[in-house]
């Protein structure tokens, strides 16, 4: 093996280690980025079951028959709003005055 490519194996292992993905492009060089990461609030109600929102999206709850599972249908939530623009959707957002 030749020592760019054990090096490109060494910073590829670094970096998922430091929860960054890579990918290699046409050149065989490798790109990183950063896990995406969003807030979410939830609390589980009395059936056992849990609810939660997306905190850029507060008017829009989801709920999981666990954490786990809540979890994944707050991914899909931030996947279709994410993609599109959809009517009716709120938002908060921060707004930078000065």
């Amino acid at each position: 093996m030749s020592a760019a490519f054990i090096e490109k194996k060494r910073q590829r292992s670094k970096a998922e280690k430091a929860g960054k993905s890579s990918k290699i492009d046409r050149f065989g060089e490798s790109i990183y980025r950063s896990a995406m990461k969003t807030k979410y609030t939830y609390w589980k109600e009395s059936d056992g079951n849990y609810l939660g929102y997306l905190n850029d999206y507060p008017g829009h709850w989801t709920q999981g028959e666990d954490l786990d599972d809540l979890k994944e249908h707050l991914k899909e939530l931030h996947k279709i709003f994410s993609e599109e623009m959809i009517p009716g959707i709120k938002k908060v957002e921060e707004l930078e005055i000065a």
